[in-house]
């Protein structure tokens, strides 16, 4: 092939790449420009969101630099999953696809019928949104703004977001927010690790020394991280009022060299009856900070006989 003929090819390639990209470009204008602008940057601002459907629902609160799910009584929310909700409710963008009372049963978006969500902030609401059906895609649902009669399809599955994963509103889920994990501790952020009164585990250099009784030994960190993976991340069955927390029969303190220090309260442990032949699987109670918790009893066990006792 000529050296002409190569210049030709290539210049052909180019125009037909131009044509292409300017014709995407003006697509995907052309459905940017359909879209409308549903939510405000200030609702990332919020602190507190009432999420409920025909009356029955739960609050998520902001409340000493934490968000708390408030049903019956406080339980732990997962920050993240939290902010996640409120950025994209801030960034909504949807279709405009009917406009009107008469269409409100429809898209299910009426006021008794949809799934509502109030942003507050300092006790002030910054928008009420109504959650209708599920839309024609799985990630996708129609809303409405309280007070307007404009319905929109947006990107998203709001209503799975909240716990529902069914195609039209229903009682939302706190589950979907509850923070399960207990406490998670690595080796490489661990200054100390102590079961009160029965081992310590203390950093020494690139190391550890491991005190228990009379023994006192020297520890990796491969080991340390070894052990801790058997325990931690600690996750909970489930969150409990404060008051089935009695009192403590092990205490738990640690601190790290992020500068956070606490202890876990270990309480009373029961023992689940055998059915079947199933293995017995008992749970602990145990508590950090405001929170209560059950938990496996088997994931508390190596803090118990710890393998760093043992001599490799």
């Amino acid at each position: 092939m000529s050296e002409r003929t190569l210049i030709a090819c290539f210049v052909l390639f180019l125009f037909a790449a131009g044509l292409y990209f300017y014709s995407q470009h003006r697509e995907h204008a052309g459905v940017k420009s359909v879209l409308t602008r549903i939510g405000d940057e200030s609702w990332k601002e919020a602190d507190e969101i009432e999420v409920s459907f025909r009356g029955e629902g739960f609050r998520l609160v902001r409340r000493a630099g934490r968000w708390l799910i408030e049903d019956g009584f406080p339980r732990p929310a997962q920050e993240e999953l939290v902010q996640t909700l409120l950025n994209t409710l801030a960034g909504l963008y949807g279709e405009p696809r009917a406009k009107g009372k008469e269409f409100f049963a429809r898209f299910v978006v009426d006021d008794d019928e949809a799934l509502r969500l109030v942003l507050k902030k300092e006790g002030k609401v910054l928008a009420t949104i109504l959650v209708g059906k599920r839309g024609p895609n799985w990630e996708s649902s129609f809303v409405r703004l309280a007070g307007g009669e404009e319905i929109y399809l947006v990107p998203v599955n709001l209503l799975a977001k909240l716990g529902v994963f069914a195609d039209k509103p229903a009682a939302p889920q706190w589950r979907a927010f509850v923070d399960l994990k207990v406490l998670d501790l690595r080796a490489e952020d661990l200054k100390m690790l102590a079961l009160e009164g029965r081992w310590r585990l203390l950093r020494q250099g690139e190391g550890f020394v491991f005190q228990m009784g009379p023994e006192e030994r020297s520890v990796t960190k491969e080991e340390v991280a070894s052990f801790l993976r058997q325990v931690f991340p600690l996750m909970a069955e489930e969150v409990l009022p404060p008051q089935e927390f009695t009192s403590p029969r092990a205490r738990l303190l640690y601190e790290t060299s992020l500068g956070v220090s606490g202890k876990l309260l270990i309480g009373p442990c029961q023992t689940a009856s055998k059915e079947k032949g199933a293995e017995e699987e008992g749970t602990c109670l145990v508590r950090r900070g405001e929170f209560v918790y059950r938990v496996k009893k088997k994931a508390l066990d190596p803090l118990f006989n710890p393998p760093l006792a043992k001599e490799k």
